[in-house]
């Protein structure tokens, strides 16, 4: 009899780690749709539409499986901007399988005013070089502690994130406060900076920080240490009436291992009020 328990009871946990997996691998193979409604200060925005996507991490494990399906996405939402929050690639140029299949599927993105990106900690290393060619043929404007103004309404900043892996070469993360300061007198601010422990480094100059980084936690039990280490790891925060408004997205793709459970694969949709 106490053989038989043993036995039901760790097939009973085979069974249900089996299922757990299997449901991991088909849940980072999907993407949702997450949309947030932002009110900021300039009522010159109203109903801009800017789409958030983030880690892609292109040439990692299972990485270009839904790029197709996440440009159809990204399109059916009619963007104004479409903003690339960093970790667009994974460490190595290289291990893309197929660079001209996603050159081409990038450059049917339809974004009324462009695609704009930052760099993310995967971004750098020795192919930097080959990264930045491969987002300007993708039409992706790259953006490196510098800003677009968009339709004259709206200044947009991507930052250098502040600790590459294999670094960015000779650039290096610059303050650029006076700039954002000076800029954000006379127009709306939005910064993509990858890594969402940077947040306080804005004050009310700053009307919305798209980040990425954390992926949510990708999987339970991690996402609960990743709501421990940052202000928000995912979602809409703001700390302050006159705080900016900081949305986290938990990414489109999977790091590593591709298996999401408790998390997903999202594109975020922004609606300006």
């Amino acid at each position: 009899m106490l053989k038989n328990i043993r036995f039901y009871s760790g097939l009973v946990v085979v069974l249900a780690t089996i299922s757990i997996i299997a449901y991991g691998i088909y849940n980072a193979n999907q993407i949702k749709i997450t949309h947030y409604e932002i009110q900021l200060r300039d009522a010159s925005l109203n109903n801009m539409e800017i789409v958030l996507i983030s880690d892609l991490h292109l040439g990692d494990v299972s990485s270009e499986r839904n790029l197709e399906s996440m440009v159809q996405y990204i399109n059916n939402l009619n963007p104004d901007i479409v903003c690339i929050a960093g970790d667009i690639l994974n460490d190595d140029f290289r291990l893309i399988r197929n660079p001209e299949r996603a050159i081409s599927l990038f450059r049917t993105i339809n974004a009324r005013y462009g695609v704009f990106a930052s760099l993310g900690n995967h971004d750098g290393g020795r192919t930097l070089n080959q990264m930045k060619n491969f987002l300007a043929e993708s039409n992706i404007k790259l953006l490196n502690d510098e800003y677009v103004i968009i339709d004259g309404r709206l200044a947009l900043f991507g930052r250098l994130d502040a600790s590459p892996i294999g670094g960015f070469g000779e650039l290096q993360r610059q303050d650029i406060s006076k700039t954002i300061s000076s800029v954000g007198a006379n127009m709306p601010v939005i910064v993509m900076d990858h890594n969402p422990s940077h947040i306080n480094e804005y004050g009310r100059e700053v009307d919305l920080i798209l980040a990425g980084h954390t992926h949510g936690g990708q999987m339970f039990p991690i996402n609960l240490l990743t709501r421990a280490m940052f202000a928000v790891d995912h979602g809409h925060y703001q700390r302050g009436t006159y705080s900016p408004h900081v949305i986290v997205t938990s990414g489109v793709s999977t790091w590593r291992p591709p298996i999401r459970i408790g998390t997903n694969n999202e594109i975020v949709s922004i609606l300006i009020r």
